[in-house]
């Protein structure tokens, strides 16, 4: 199992939810196990919420996240929502 990690910080808090509509999208892509949404409030030290929404993609293998990254539906939504935006990234297994 391949866990792909993405946090987007945008200066426009608002726009978490426009960047949730268009993460939909990514659900009909196959293969992939996908989870996004808002910070959640936190008063532990250890905790980040400092980002406006994160995203949670599960695939087999490398060979399914080099799928899911290059599938017209995540082109798309990276052409049409992330734009003027701050992204972090973590991969691991």
């Amino acid at each position: 199992m391949l866990s792909h990690v993405v946090l987007i910080t945008t200066k426009d808090k608002n726009y978490a939810d426009k960047l949730c509509e268009g993460l939909e999208t990514l659900k009909a892509i196959p293969n992939i196990s996908i989870h996004f949404g808002k910070p959640i409030p936190s008063n532990r030290p250890v905790v980040d919420s400092n980002y406006t929404v994160g995203i949670v993609v599960q695939c087999k293998d490398q060979e399914g996240l080099t799928f899911y990254a290059e599938h017209p539906i995540h082109l798309k939504f990276v052409k049409e929502y992330l734009n003027d935006v701050s992204i972090k990234v973590y991969d691991f297994e």
